[in-house]
């Protein structure tokens, strides 16, 4: 199995019902044949560069999730056959999204430094 990463513009004008329906219906998709979905981003709306369909503007979502690659064609198939997708691109990763790190782990430091401490001369 194979790590992607799907991102897709909504139209605004749907409702929450409607976008978790959406949701739903890919993870579905995904997990069809043993895939799995790892993490959802909601970015939010955003303006295109250029008008898209007849629409200024856009509810963005980021989907990382692994899957066989003989499937992901249907998930493609899937996007596109969506009347409230504008737009959508699916990319290959080479490796699995970093999960978030924790408080104490940002910049690569697991504990707090000292920075009263002089560095070694």
């Amino acid at each position: 199995m194979a790590w992607y990463q799907a991102s897709f513009a909504l139209k605004t004008e749907l409702n929450e019902e409607e976008k978790t329906t959406l949701l739903d219906g890919f993870k579905e998709i995904v997990s069809h044949d043993k895939g799995e979905v790892e993490d959802i981003s909601q970015i939010g709306v955003r303006k295109f560069a250029y008008e898209v369909e007849k629409e200024k503007e856009g509810f963005f979502i980021t989907v990382n999730f692994q899957i066989n690659s003989s499937e992901v064609n249907r998930v493609r198939e899937f996007l596109k056959a969506r009347e409230g997708i504008v737009r959508s691109m699916i990319i290959r990763r080479k490796a699995p999204p970093e999960k978030k790190k924790e408080e104490g782990e940002k910049n690569g430091q697991s504990e707090p430094r000292d920075l009263n401490r002089k560095p070694h001369s």
